[in-house]
């Protein structure tokens, strides 16, 4: 099973300053949410740190890094590919055919505009990427620009035939 798991060592967490200098005490995560902001595609979660000298203050810029977690096992997928029903998460995936399935999938991680995919999509399947809200599961598309490896991902199925 793919995922996104814990190092060995645990999760640190670090802080950069407004200015770019490195607070010198680590934190840790002692809350994070159960649910991804659709609009961000971001997970809120709470850090604690020392804050010996009084350096750190309310509303103050920092850059914060999350070390200790790894990702494994998954299938990267651009985020326009995937639909969301009242079922979960969705792609179109295509046959030999590019004839398009509908395919449930298991998104552990959104990074920018892709999505890290653990379950439902094995690598070097082809999915539709662009024109999927006119795509109708089984009637064939047409391939755009056919990809040379066929990764799950790389191909743009558009909708027509």
């Amino acid at each position: 099973d793919g995922g996104v798991r814990k190092a060995e060592g645990g999760v640190t967490v670090r802080v950069a300053l407004g200015d770019g200098t490195a607070y010198p005490h680590p934190g840790h995560i002692d809350f994070q949410d159960q649910f991804v902001d659709p609009a961000t595609a971001t997970i809120r979660a709470r850090a604690r740190f020392a804050n010996e000298g009084n350096q750190l203050y309310p509303g103050q810029f920092v850059r914060v890094y999350v070390d200790g977690y790894f990702v494994h096992d998954v299938v990267q997928v651009p985020l326009r590919a995937t639909v969301t029903t009242a079922d979960g998460t969705i792609v179109y995936v295509l046959d030999e055919q590019n004839v398009p399935a509908v395919r449930g999938i298991e998104i552990v991680k959104t990074v920018g505009n892709t999505c890290l995919v653990a379950k439902g999509l094995a690598p070097g399947e082809r999915i539709v990427t662009d024109g999927v809200a006119k795509v109708t599961p089984g009637r064939a598309v047409r391939i755009a620009d056919e990809p040379a490896s066929g990764d799950a991902g790389e191909g743009k199925g558009r909708p027509g035939a």
